[in-house]
């Protein structure tokens, strides 16, 4: 390990951010949620569970230094990556901003009604540990003005549909 890993390790433990594996429950709208990590290979420190009684959008960002990279599973399955870093080393200890700009790794899924567990794997890691943070947020709802327009446009075609065939 090199002397810079050993310090960023030695900093994350002294924070509380690195420790033994632990379960959180994830709620919709409940807000980031963090979690550290070790080297490539490496699982995350924490297990993420909740239950959906409707759609929700899960997301995973990198966060603090950029260049890291992760495989997310669900229910103990391989499901998807998050993107490609496009930066090494732009820092900012903002979730939110992490999770819209390209420079760090994130990646978001719609998750139907259902009991999950999420688990992460170190795909990249360019500082042999850092901090990231899941959260789950509602699902937009149709507007009931957008749901009445695409009706009218779906008996709009079945109308021209049976134009044609008459």
């Amino acid at each position: 390990m090199s002397f810079q890993r050993s310090i960023l390790t030695a900093l994350l433990a002294g924070l509380g951010l690195v420790g033994a594996a632990q379960a959180t429950e994830l709620t919709v709208d409940g807000g980031w949620s963090t979690f550290t990590f070790g080297d490539v290979g490496s699982t995350w420190n924490d297990t993420f569970t909740f239950t959906l009684t409707s759609a929700a959008e899960l997301r995973v960002t990198d966060a603090f230094l950029s260049g890291d990279k992760f495989m997310v599973f669900v229910n103990g399955s391989r499901f998807d990556r998050t993107t490609n870093p496009r930066s090494l080393g732009d820092y900012t200890a903002s979730y939110d901003e992490a999770f819209s700009d390209k420079r760090w790794s994130s990646g978001s899924w719609l998750l139907g009604a259902g009991t999950y567990t999420v688990t992460g794997l170190v795909k990249r890691s360019p500082y042999g540990a850092g901090g990231a943070a899941i959260e789950l947020v509602s699902a937009p709802v149709p507007e009931p003005a957008s749901v009445a327009l695409m009706l009218a446009g779906l008996g709009l075609v079945g109308a021209a549909a049976r134009r044609r065939q008459g």
